[in-house]
C-alpha cells in the first residue's frame, strides 16, 4: 500500500506535469471509495515511471507529485 511520507505546499517554477490520470466521482470518494492508493501501487508495479525517471535533466527535485 502507498504511504504519504511528506506533505508540502511549494511555489514551483513554470513546469509541465506528465503522468497518468485518474478520474472518479468525488462524492464516491467522500463515501469511502478511495482509489488513489491502489492507483499509485499499480503505477509502481507496472514501472510506468521508469522512462520518465531516466530523463533526469527534466525531473524536478526527484519527486512524485499528486495533483488534484
Amino acid at each position: 500500500m502507498s504511504e504519504l511520507v511528506k506533505f508540502e505546499v511549494k511555489k514551483l517554477p513554470r513546469i509541465k506535469l506528465v503522468g497518468k490520470e485518474l478520474r472518479y466521482n468525488m462524492e464516491a470518494h467522500m463515501k469511502g471509495d478511495n482509489r488513489m492508493p491502489a492507483f499509485w501501487d499499480k503505477c509502481f508495479a507496472n514501472e510506468i515511471f521508469l522512462l520518465l525517471e531516466k530523463q533526469t535533466e527534466f525531473v524536478y527535485d526527484s519527486a512524485y507529485v499528486g495533483v488534484i
